[in-house]
C-alpha cells in the first residue's frame, strides 16, 4: 500500500475525529511510499496518533501529518535498539498540545499504563499502534516535553511498488 495515498483518503475523518478548534496539516509526499502492511492496521496507527494528538490539545491548536522517505545508514556502527540500514517511509503526527514528562513518555507503549480519567476511554491506543508497527519490522519513536507538544515517527520499511500499480498521489 501506499502510504501517502492512505493518509490522504483518511482527510475528512481524520478532520471530523479532532473537531472545529483543532487545525490538521497533511504534508504527504506525492511520490509513491510503499509499504507492505494491512490498510486496516495502518489506518488504526494513523488515527490511535491522532486520537492522542488530539485529546494532547483540549484547548485547540495544530496537528501535523507527515509522509515521507528516509534512508537510514549508520555507516556500520552498531546503535543499541536501532532498526537495520535500509529504505524506510516515515509517518510523523505532530501536535502543539500539552505534551508528556519523562515518566509519561517511558510507560506510554506500556498496555496498563493510561492517563485518561475513569470512564474517558481505555488508553490502549499507543500500546496497540506499538503493537501493529514492531511485528512489521518498523520502529517508533517520540518526542515530546511538557507543554511543547509531541511528536510520534513511525518508521516502516520501504518496499517496491507493485508491478502495473501507478502511483496516484495524495490528492
Amino acid at each position: 500500500m501506499d502510504l501517502s495515498t492512505l493518509v490522504a483518503r483518511m482527510n475528512n475523518m481524520l478532520r471530523e475525529m479532532i473537531g472545529a478548534n483543532i487545525t490538521l496539516q497533511l504534508n504527504l509526499d506525492r511520490e509513491g511510499l510503499w509499504v507492505k502492511a494491512d490498510a486496516s492496521q495502518i489506518e488504526c496507527v494513523v488515527v490511535n496518533l491522532i486520537t492522542n494528538a488530539r485529546d494532547a490539545t483540549p484547548q485547540g491548536g495544530t496537528i501535523t501529518v507527515e509522509t515521507s522517505r528516509v534512508v537510514r545508514s549508520t555507516g556500520g556502527q552498531s546503535e543499541l535498539y536501532a532498526k537495520p540500514d535500509g529504505n524506510y517511509v516515515r509517518l510523523v503526527v505532530r501536535d502543539t498540545g500539552i505534551g508528556m514528562d519523562a515518566y509519561t513518555k517511558a510507560e506510554c507503549f506500556d498496555p496498563f499504563f493510561t492517563t485518561k480519567a475513569v470512564g474517558k476511554g481505555q488508553g490502549l491506543g499507543l500500546s496497540i499502534t506499538y503493537g501493529i508497527v514492531k511485528p512489521s519490522g518498523g520502529s517508533i519513536s517520540l518526542e515530546s516535553e511538557p507543554g511543547r507538544g509531541t511528536c510520534f515517527e513511525v518508521y516502516l520499511p520501504e518496499t517496491p511498488a507493485p508491478v502495473g500499480q501507478p502511483h496516484q498521489g495524495p490528492s
